[in-house]
């Protein structure tokens, strides 16, 4: 079989799974499947079990494309070392994906979380108020995270209630004073010196990918760079086919806007998802205004304090489902993170002064 017959049958199989009649079937599966996945690193063996029916329906649906294809030859040739063309890279790695158990599983506890959410949160015809929706807000929650974490650090100031808690993360929330809102934090203690951790946070060079391997490029749409302190970017991403097919965004335009204060040490940037059409946040998108701020830790160089900070309405980030959810999957996301950072980049010295480039470059925020 030559290549451009290889990357025909390649492509015709992949484009069998990518079509309206398998989404039908893919929404059924896992509305009536999701609910036995919890936020846990366990591997359950029902979940083995739920995997493999998926991948018996993933096969009826490709029967058809395999009559068409010459399967023993596909399977010659590829045994054989036959080069793969670039355009079929793409059906390869799709394929290889719905026999991914790792990212069935997490395309799964995805699809719970939100259907989690969307079960609690009561019907609306219209969108509820939120602190998110308006452009002051992205000023209005830097001003109280600088606020809130002087006013911790002085041992003074509202008590914030812990949710969870583990040896390197705390999960607290504090009530935002106006009776709809609370104030979110989830600080994390990385193995990160607080040079890397700003990198890893906010570079996106070439090098991001070898960190956050969905992100596939970023494009500057206001403002003259990423050292901007106030800039617009879109991002393409690759989450993986099956993240995609349930409505994870290949694009996401955001409005970044950066603070750092030399006296503490601590780099502050709020970051929210961005309509450009009408030059403010997007409300319809899943992603919420969050500020992250990261700062030395106090007596282990080699480590840092990462904290996400959030304002939502009360319940909607520390109900019961949604804590459960804050204090599986957004841990360890930034560990996750933080160890390919140390592995790819750290190990290898190809770390990134951000500040520094930021000053060098003339830009008067990052002297603090």
């Amino acid at each position: 079989m030559k290549a451009e017959e290889v990357a025909s049958a390649l492509q015709a199989i992949a484009s069998a799974i990518d079509t309206d009649v398998f989404r039908v079937w893919r929404s059924k599966f896992v509305e009536e499947n999701a609910g036995k996945f919890a936020y846990e690193d366990e591997n359950k063996l029902e979940y083995t079990q739920v995997f493999n029916e998926f991948v018996k329906g993933v096969e009826s649906h490709l029967s058809e494309a395999f009559e068409k294809v010459d399967i023993a030859g596909l399977e010659e040739a590829l045994e054989a070392g036959c080069k793969v063309p670039d355009d079929a890279q793409e059906a390869v790695r799709v394929l290889n994906e719905v026999a991914d158990f790792q990212a069935f599983k997490d395309m799964m506890l995805f699809e719970k979380e939100r259907m989690d959410r969307a079960a609690l949160e009561p019907p609306s015809s219209a969108p509820s108020a939120s602190p998110s929706l308006s452009v002051p807000a992205m000023d209005g929650l830097l001003e109280a995270t600088a606020r809130l974490m002087k006013a911790s650090e002085g041992g003074v100031g509202d008590k914030w209630k812990c949710l969870a808690s583990s040896d390197w993360y705390r999960f607290e929330s504090l009530p935002a004073g106006d009776g709809k809102t609370e104030f979110v934090r989830m600080e994390f203690e990385l193995k990160l010196p607080f040079i890397e951790c700003v990198d890893m946070q906010s570079s996106v060079d070439d090098r991001r990918p070898l960190w956050e391997p969905g992100a596939k490029s970023t494009e500057v749409v206001r403002g003259a760079s990423v050292y901007d302190e106030d800039h617009i970017t879109r991002n393409r991403l690759d989450m993986g086919f099956l993240f995609h097919l349930a409505g994870f965004p290949k694009t996401l335009t955001l409005r970044i806007k950066k603070r750092y204060e030399a006296a503490t040490q601590t780099f502050t940037v709020a970051v929210a998802p961005w309509d450009m059409d009408k030059d403010t946040i997007d409300g319809k998108s899943a992603m919420g205004l969050t500020v992250v701020t990261i700062r030395p830790h106090p007596t282990d160089p080699g480590k840092s304090l990462l904290a996400q900070w959030q304002q939502d309405p009360v319940g909607k980030s520390t109900g019961t489902v949604a804590k459960t959810f804050m204090t599986y999957i957004v841990p360890k996301m930034y560990s996750t993170r933080a160890g390919k950072y140390k592995a790819n980049i750290s190990a290898k010295g190809k770390v990134v002064d951000y500040l520094k480039d930021a000053m060098d470059a003339g830009h008067a925020w990052a002297k603090g």
